[in-house]
């Protein structure tokens, strides 16, 4: 790649995945036990993965295929 590329390649890099700023940061601290709250209502049979798959899992096969309504 010439100078131009390369630049160019680290610019697009650079703004797929920003730096975190200060705000990000404190968000990521305190949405962590949220997060984690999350996690452990979802893990409980009958409320996580097994119930979304009965209700929507079609749905994702479809998506998967490319074939969305939206």
């Amino acid at each position: 790649m010439n100078k131009y590329e390369t630049q160019a390649l680290s610019d697009i890099q650079s703004w797929r995945n920003p730096e975190r700023g200060w705000f990000g940061r404190a968000l990521q601290v305190v949405n962590a036990p949220l997060d984690a709250a999350g996690d452990a209502i979802l893990k409980t049979p009958g409320v996580g993965d097994e119930r979304w798959n009965r209700k929507f899992g079609q749905v994702g096969k479809w998506n998967g295929r490319g074939l969305s309504w939206s």
